[in-house]
C-alpha cells in the first residue's frame, strides 16, 4: 500500500464512520494489509514505506465510531 492509498483509505474510513461495522471492518483490513506489508519487506526502503504508511492507518483512531468484539 502506498501513502496515498493508505491516505485516501482513511479518508473513505472517515467518509462512512456512521457505519460503525463497516468502518470498523474497513479499519482491521487496513490494519491487517499493513502488517502484512511491514512482514514482507524485502529491504529497508520497503519497510520504512510500510511504518509511514502504518502511521497515517492509525489516524483512523481519533475517528468516532463504534468498535465492536464479540
Amino acid at each position: 500500500m502506498t501513502i496515498g492509498e493508505a491516505r485516501a483509505r482513511v479518508e473513505e474510513i472517515r467518509a462512512k464512520s456512521g457505519d460503525d461495522e463497516w468502518a470498523h471492518s474497513a479499519e482491521d483490513e487496513m490494519y491487517l494489509a499493513i502488517l502484512r506489508q511491514l512482514v514482507e519487506a524485502k529491504t529497508a526502503q520497503e519497510a520504512n514505506d510500510a511504518a509511514l504508511v502504518a502511521a497515517i492507518a492509525l489516524e483512523t483512531q481519533d475517528i468516532d465510531f463504534q468498535r465492536w468484539c464479540a
